[in-house]
């Protein structure tokens, strides 16, 4: 009571109260009342109330729990508009109408979205007009990957980035599951104490079981039993790669340790250490790791019965490019379900065609010879089908993997990782060669080979821009490692308006942008303190157009025409991120950082390529 009136108070004594907070936090209150819609929404309205009493706010988190409700028993997005039956009669017009504009507009048009009307519309608009893939799974296509993508739009919608995604977010995975979370993402997930992504799972599945485990123990026993009738433990080399073990789960359960570095489990498991004997140092968690003898363990949410698998050709295809992953950073890895007759060999075809190219009948047949202990795959008809179709295109991504036989090639030198670009010997030097260089190109350019003796070199307008790519970059990527999500062009963006600021153009407009409701300083951050990035050291024509439009450009919607220099100038650092990585990985994203002042599509495609040769001449150079 105390808490709720002091929300009241505050929101009495100030304008701006009703923010995004409170709609962020509340969805989990769904979970709780999966039974009865009319608790729910009692429920939302008191947990929102507790900081956030306007009746904007309440309305927001009764709808998006509605929606979330809707979502975990239905399967669909219709809970969000259902729910406005739930509201006072008097304000569900207001709010049917800003459903429709949410559908009707892209997420960035809510901008600022600190306001809770606006970051649920953002959200509401990134889930709703992001189409969902069709299923395609030999070329790569998953409807879970909605998702993601519908994630990204949340992301791209800007301002209150990490409130509107968590927003959408909530919605998204009480929609697609816990499958449908790319599982890389998945192994990000950390918070503290120690807690990583199976914690949360944990917590919401006690959270919907009215906070108790079920008869067994689940989720919270630290071992879940092996089903009766399961065979012993047991541990066979895959037949294309001995480098993966094929196991079940009383291998996991016994006395013996088990000799892999990395385990990929596909059945439910329990929250104590992965093997026998492994002690404190054993990592329980998706991607989580203690010490330098922990074992990297990854779970996998995938059942073993027919109409189960909400996103199963997806599930399976992550489970795959998982134990790919792993093999390709030298682990010896054991994949095992329960029993090892149908999870397993279906995972180890997929990842053997991925591996090798090899075509999946071929695999399964070899793979019922290896499993002497059992095959029941052909048994489950909706996981053999999919194994077929995940297996009907060419492979991908050769692993380091060989079977025995003079018809299979030897393993590939890269099973040996190789080290990190940052920690090779002379790379730090490369860097900043690649900066100090381009600052002295930019100053002898200026000069046109006429230097003034006996004074300082005046570096140019393209030399200040690639310094606030740099710090931005800096920023995306501890954003990425902290918050689990990012969009970077969004970020450097952002880094260019600061430093438009700096230069005196437009600043207010973009002040009120950046901070709406004002109380912090801006420009921030350490660039904002370095005087001569202040002064005007030439012209950047396109670059100030574009940074005077309301919205950053795209790829896909230019706000400019313009092919000048600058696109490439300033893109260049973020070489630094992709040095010693494969050119595919790069040249979206360096594209859209060009886009987002050149609308040109050749000059997005030059700064692509001039990073991505300055990201090979950084990692190959000493070579």
């Amino acid at each position: 009571a105390a808490l709720r009136a002091a929300a009241r108070d505050h929101a009495d004594r100030h304008a701006h109260s009703a923010g995004n907070g409170s709609l962020m936090r509340t969805g989990i209150v769904a979970l709780a009342h999966l039974g009865d819609a009319a608790a729910l929404a009692e429920a939302a309205v008191a947990v929102s109330s507790l900081t956030h009493p306007d009746p904007d706010c309440a309305d927001a988190c009764v709808l998006w729990c509605s929606g979330i409700r809707t979502a975990v028993l239905e399967g669909t997005f219709d809970g969000v508009r259902a729910g406005l039956d739930l509201l006072p009669a008097g304000r569900r017009a207001l709010w049917a109408e800003r459903l429709d504009e949410a559908e009707a507009h892209p997420p960035r048009h809510f901008a600022p979205n600190g306001w809770v009307v606006t970051a649920l519309q953002a959200a509401w608009s990134a889930v709703t007009r992001t189409p969902v893939p069709e299923l395609d799974p030999a070329r790569g296509g998953f409807p879970a990957q909605h998702l993601r993508l519908a994630l990204e739009a949340a992301v791209r919608a800007g301002d209150d980035t990490d409130t509107v995604a968590a927003i959408a977010g909530a919605l998204l995975g009480a929609r697609w599951g816990c499958s449908g979370i790319p599982l890389a993402w998945q192994r990000a997930v950390h918070g503290w104490p120690g807690l990583t992504g199976p914690d949360l799972v944990r917590l919401a599945v006690r959270t919907a079981q009215g906070g108790q485990d079920d008869s067994l123990g689940r989720p919270s026993a630290a071992r879940g039993p092996a089903p009766a009738g399961a065979p012993r433990g047991f541990a066979v080399p895959h037949p294309r790669d001995p480098g993966v073990l094929l196991g079940n789960l009383p291998l996991l359960q016994g006395t013996e340790p088990v000799d892999v570095d990395a385990v990929v489990s596909l059945c439910r498991m329990g929250t104590g250490p992965v093997l026998p004997a492994a002690g404190s140092g054993t990592a329980t968690g998706i991607g989580s790791s203690t010490g330098s003898s922990a074992v990297e363990h990854v779970r996998v949410w995938l059942v073993d019965s027919d109409g189960s698998n909400a996103n199963l050709h997806y599930v399976v295809d992550q489970a795959a490019r998982e134990v790919l992953r792993l093999r390709h950073e030298g682990k010896r890895v054991l994949l095992h379900c329960v029993a090892g007759q149908s999870r397993t060999p279906a995972v180890a075809a997929v990842y053997a065609h991925l591996a090798t190219g090899i075509d999946g009948e071929t695999v399964l047949s070899e793979l019922r010879e290896a499993l002497v202990h059992g095959w029941q795959l052909a048994a489950h008809r909706e996981l053999h089908d999919a194994v077929r179709a995940l297996t009907g295109g060419d492979g991908e991504g050769r692993a380091p993997a060989a079977r025995s036989g003079a018809d299979t090639p030897a393993p590939r030198a890269a099973e040996q990782p190789r080290t990190p670009f940052l920690e090779e010997k002379g790379a730090l030097s490369r860097v900043r060669g690649l900066l100090l260089g381009l600052a002295v190109g930019d100053t002898l350019g200026a000069a046109r080979g006429e230097l003034p003796a006996g004074v300082t070199l005046r570096a140019g307008v393209s030399t200040q821009l690639a310094c606030f790519t740099a710090e931005g970059t800096i920023r995306a990527l501890v954003r990425g490692d902290h918050k689990g999500i990012c969009h970077p062009p969004s970020v450097l963006w952002h880094a260019y308006c600061r430093w438009a600021a700096l230069q005196g153009i437009e600043t207010e407009r973009l002040r009120r942008r950046w901070v709406p409701y004002g109380g912090k300083a801006w420009p921030d951050g350490w660039l904002a303190g370095v005087p001569v990035l202040a002064q005007r050291r030439g012209s950047a024509p396109a670059t100030v157009a574009a940074l005077s439009q309301a919205e950053q450009g795209t790829v896909e919607k230019p706000t400019t025409s313009s092919r000048g220099c600058h696109a490439l100038t300033r893109t260049l650092p973020v070489a630094v991120v992709f040095a010693g990585r494969k050119a595919a990985d790069a040249v979206t994203v360096l594209r859209e950082i060009a886009a987002l002042t050149h609308g040109d599509r050749a000059a997005q495609a030059a700064a692509a390529h001039a990073a991505v040769l300055a990201g090979h001449l950084l990692a190959e150079g000493a070579r």
